[in-house]
């Protein structure tokens, strides 16, 4: 089974939880007997919280992760790891303030963890099928896609949404992130809007894909089948103190994929698929002789 992660946790804080479990493990200890520790050094923690410490569903500071670490002797490299860890957790910190005036929206979609995630990613990996990558998007172009991908909400909410996705943007060109964007050729053909609102969605492409932050890339309709046939997703990348991890985006929920053989194979069928596509200036299918083409 692929190993995944609820989207309503904080992916640093799972992580954690599963090197504190495992250093228990290999111990031998028990959650009594750990608990029975921690109240020795005036940390109180009974068997119900460490377990769910040990499962993501619940937060721990620096000081009860450094008690445990000492009970585990844990050496230098693993206790380096979990308490880097703790200090990615950003879910402690306030949240922007367009997060809580949507709060209701984006819990009711579990996307928060996305956000919070992508927002401290040294890279960005994604592959899109079918549209232009969000971080790519002009305002009018995600207002569409949104309006049409989720019908049921209101006009309020499909502008609390674009408005979230601007603000992804004007948070990556505040950053220090890079970009990889592979998308099917199908995306740029697939009509979004009206003619306006294509054209100038492609225009702002090849603008981006012109800057030293962002490396995109066409695959053409000449390609095979190929793994990318099962869907888009996105590989979010760290430096590392914090494992890479995917996520695949299905109606209802954001899944994400934090083991090492699942986050190894979309990355090596994102690299296979990357070194078929095409650059943008590329004179067989350049995005901007496509733009022409499609809206001459």
């Amino acid at each position: 089974m692929p190993q995944t992660t609820a989207p309503t946790a904080s992916l640093p804080g799972h992580q954690v939880g599963a090197l504190l479990k495992e250093l228990r493990e290999g111990t031998g200890d028990s959650l009594a007997q750990v608990c029975d520790y921690l109240n020795t050094r005036n940390i109180g923690c009974d068997t119900g919280t460490l377990s769910r410490i040990e499962n993501g569903r619940r937060r721990i500071n620096a000081e009860t992760a450094t008690a445990l670490l000492d009970r585990y002797g844990a050496d230098p490299d693993e206790r380096n790891q979990v308490l880097d860890l703790i200090s990615v957790d950003t879910t402690r910190r306030r949240r922007p303030g367009l997060w809580r005036r949507h709060s209701a929206l984006i819990s009711g979609m579990q996307f928060e963890p996305f956000l919070t995630l992508e927002r401290k990613a040294d890279w960005i990996t994604t592959y899109q099928t079918d549209l232009i990558p969000g971080l790519l998007q002009t305002r009018d172009y995600a207002r569409q896609v949104l309006a049409l991908l989720r019908p049921n909400l209101t006009a309020g909410d499909l502008e609390g949404l674009a408005d979230l996705r601007m603000s992804r943007q004007k948070s990556f060109a505040q950053g220090r992130q890079r970009i990889r964007a592979l998308i099917c050729q199908r995306a740029l053909t697939r009509s979004v809007g009206d003619p306006a609102v294509m054209h100038e969605q492609l225009q702002h492409l090849l603008y981006t894909a012109g800057s030293p932050r962002h490396d995109v890339r066409i695959l053409p309709y000449t390609s095979l089948i190929h793994p990318g046939a099962t869907g888009p997703f996105v590989i979010l990348g760290f430096d590392e103190t914090t494992p890479d991890l995917v996520c695949v985006e299905t109606m209802t929920h954001s899944v994400y994929f934090e083991g090492e053989a699942d986050v190894r194979a979309y990355t090596e069928a994102f690299s296979g698929l990357w070194d078929r596509a095409l650059a943008p200036g590329d004179p067989t299918i350049g995005l901007e002789e496509m733009i022409k083409e499609q809206h001459p």
